[in-house]
């Protein structure tokens, strides 16, 4: 996601196939994807569901030290692709 003027920064890429452990929380998957963050981002990023994008996590630093920092977000995105006659749903 990109305000126009700031470039997307691609997440480090896990070795396809590794397995992700069920107690995994979802700040360390967001670690692990993006691992190196500025100093200026204090605390623990806030994480909430997007209001306008169903299934996508926005990763927020309210408690960053600067206004930019304050500004920044990560952003996932998850959805399904079940196979017929296979099933997935709300």
């Amino acid at each position: 996601m990109s305000n126009g003027n700031d470039p997307v920064v691609e997440p480090q890429t896990p070795a396809g196939g590794s397995t992700i452990a069920a107690t995994a929380t979802i700040d360390s998957i967001m670690t692990s994807l993006w691992p190196t963050r500025s100093a200026d981002l204090a605390g623990t990023p806030v994480y909430t569901w997007a209001v306008a994008a169903p299934a996508t996590l926005i990763a927020s630093f309210p408690a960053g030290t600067t206004q930019s920092a304050q500004a920044v977000v990560m952003v996932a995105r998850f959805e399904v692709r079940p196979v017929a006659p296979s099933t997935i749903g709300p």
